[in-house]
Order: C-alpha cells, then sequence, then structure tokens
C-alpha cells in the first residue's frame, strides 16, 4: 500500500520526558525522537529549559526531521545538524543548524 503523502513529515511536540534505551541505561533522556524508516518525529520541551528555548526547539526538530530523511548522526569533522549532541541543553546553543556537504551528498 503506497503513503497517502509519502513526502509529509510528522512533528509532535510534547512537554512529557522522552527517553529511550542507550549508553546502557533504559531511561536515557532525550531531546527528540526521528525514525530513520518512516516520516514521524517528536520533540521534547522537557528538557530544554526556558532559556533559548525557540532556538533550543528549533534545533532538535530539524535533527529529528533529519532522521525522517534517513540521515544518520554525522561523524564529519564539520559542523553539522546531525551530529549528536551532548544531551544538554546548552550543546543546542551552539550547534550548527546546517547540514554539513558529506550529509547534503547522501541521496535520500
Amino acid at each position: 500500500m503506497k503513503k497517502k503523502y509519502p513526502n509529509k513529515k510528522v512533528v509532535a511536540i510534547t512537554s512529557n520526558d522522552i527517553y529511550t534505551a542507550a549508553h546502557g541505561s533504559d531511561h536515557w533522556g532525550v531531546f527528540g525522537l526521528g525514525s530513520l524508516t518512516s516520516n514521524v518525529c517528536v520533540t521534547s520541551v522537557y528538557r530544554l529549559k526556558s532559556k533559548n528555548l525557540n532556538n533550543r526547539v528549533l534545533n532538535v526538530i530539524l535533527h529529528e526531521i533529519g532522521h525522517t530523511y534517513n540521515l544518520k548522526h554525522c561523524t564529519s569533522k564539520y559542523p553539522c545538524l546531525m551530529k549528536e549532541g551532548d544531551h544538554t541543553a546548552k550543546d543546542l546553543d551552539t550547534k550548527s543548524m546546517k547540514l554539513c556537504s558529506v550529509c547534503k551528498s547522501i541521496k535520500k
């Protein structure tokens, strides 16, 4: 069955805490989760704090939408939106909001 809107993305935003199993923990707190196999992602403001909230939320949303385009975490040496952060809200204040040339060149 074909998707009705194959190029549409769904972004959910919640104030609830979200977490995943990672780094040896069953409850690794995250800012967002994006699916590499569907058009859906979620962002939580729970851990973002109020300072620079709009920029932080936008950064997380763009990063998670990148995952819905099948982009994994970037390992290039260049600043990139798809780099995995250090899981602190402050990290989002200096994180790039653009894709590096390596990620831009990945075929969708």
